[in-house]
């Protein structure tokens, strides 16, 4: 007997058909034409959706592209050896001829098990993604990578093309850090919580979260900007100077004091500032090598914690606070000389201190609203007199020297001592 087909039956088996051929994944593997080399395709092959692939690839391979072929595939793992030991191997996400300069990448396919090169002698990696990362990525040089999800295994360079990569995604895992071995790093914006660290074996440029941050920040050299909008909560730590540390919400926590530190000569802070301040803040305080904190801020809080430095000079306006203080102050600050006021809206509290080391010479002096219950000290001997006016309370609110409170001297104080309170 003849069987009988509908012919919409046809059209619908034709177009699931259709729609599962336009899942997939293409690779192409293309040769440069400069020397003894001859251009164009080396190897394509197609994959399906999630499907691992590697690949050696010869002494003439130049670029190679990662192309899925909508939004929705998953890109397997990619693993890439051999190619040229004279010009990079360029790879790219999506159809590309040429590098991105840390341009925003226009992003393709969903999830991604990541990239091995390092058996690639050059190799610059470009791209984006919008699903998550889900394994690791290993290159010699990378220029830009964006996640539109979480990374959730490290993004390591051994180095930065050309003078330092971009790392951009929604979020970062635990085991999602970020790491320039040899090089700098210039930009790692994260749209909300950072839980996987960052380091550079130089310098760092610039770190945007929008979240949380969760983990360290190490940098080799110098930090220029980290900006939190949520709450600092690890360690940061550079080499070099950390330019600023702008925190929406606290450093720290009560149960957890952070560690900021930096080391060599010319390794100052110039501006932290926080709602709160939970922290161990360290420079250099010698002459050399030196380090200066010239700004430190909370909003809403405390202070709690310590620091040590050479000096707060402040900035050129002589009457903005080198040290001001919303809350009270709780830590043991260590400093040769501070040239601009510091400002504390509540108390000095028992067992807390500010130690001078040096001469406060050319200062807005020291006022506490609230009372001193700790111990200011100069130790001005080998560096001048004091000349910093000291102030406890307003008229309309009186500020103390507790039974705890001490002020000590090495030798005559220049300026005026002024309690509205008890002493």
């Amino acid at each position: 007997m003849r069987k009988q087909y509908s012919v919409g039956a046809l059209c619908a088996a034709s177009s699931v058909s259709a729609v599962h051929a336009q899942n997939n994944v293409t690779i192409t593997v293309r040769r440069s034409d400069q020397g003894i080399c001859i251009g164009g395709i080396e190897r394509q092959v197609t994959l399906n959706p999630g499907q691992s692939w590697s690949y050696e690839m010869s002494s003439c391979a130049n670029r190679v592209n990662i192309e899925p072929s909508n939004n929705s595939v998953n890109i397997g793992r990619i693993t890439l050896s051999g190619g040229s030991s004279v010009f990079p191997v360029a790879i790219y996400l999506g159809n590309r001829s040429t590098h991105g300069f840390g341009a925003p990448p226009v992003k393709v396919g969903n999830n991604w098990a990541g990239l091995n090169a390092w058996q690639v002698t050059t190799s610059v990696l470009y791209g984006g993604i919008n699903g998550n990362l889900t394994d690791t990525i290993h290159v010699e040089d990378l220029d830009r990578f964006d996640a539109g999800g979480q990374i959730q295994a490290q993004v390591r360079a051994n180095d930065a093309w050309p003078a330092g990569f971009i790392v951009a995604a929604d979020s970062t895992g635990p085991n999602g850090s970020i790491y320039c071995v040899n090089g700098r790093i210039l930009d790692v914006v994260i749209a909300n919580d950072v839980r996987g660290w960052i380091s550079a074996a130089t310098n760092i440029r610039f770190i945007n979260i929008g979240g949380d941050l969760l983990n360290s920040v190490d940098a080799g050299g110098t930090i220029a900007e980290i900006n939190v909008t949520g709450h600092l909560l690890n360690n940061v730590d550079a080499g070099g100077k950390i330019t600023e540390i702008n925190v929406g919400g606290d450093i720290g926590t009560p149960g957890s004091f952070v560690s900021i530190t930096t080391t060599g000569d010319g390794s100052d802070i110039d501006l932290i500032t926080a709602d709160a301040i939970y922290a161990n803040i360290t420079t250099p305080n010698t002459a050399n090598p030196r380090g200066d904190v010239d700004r430190l801020i909370t909003t809403v809080g405390d202070f709690r914690g310590s620091l040590t430095t050479f000096a707060m000079q402040g900035v050129t306006i002589i009457s903005v606070p080198a040290v001001s203080i919303a809350g009270n102050l709780v830590a043991d600050i260590s400093v040769a000389t501070i040239k601009r006021p510091v400002n504390i809206a509540g108390d000095l509290v028992s067992g807390a201190s500010i130690t001078y080391a040096g001469a406060s010479r050319d200062t807005g002096g020291i006022t506490i609203l609230g009372d001193l219950g700790g111990l200011l000290s100069f130790n001005t001997s080998n560096a001048g007199q004091n000349d910093a006016d000291i102030t406890l309370g307003t008229s309309g609110t009186p500020g103390s020297i507790l039974s705890t409170g001490r002020i000590s001297v090495d030798k005559d104080i220049e300026g005026d001592i002024t309690v509205y309170g008890d002493m």
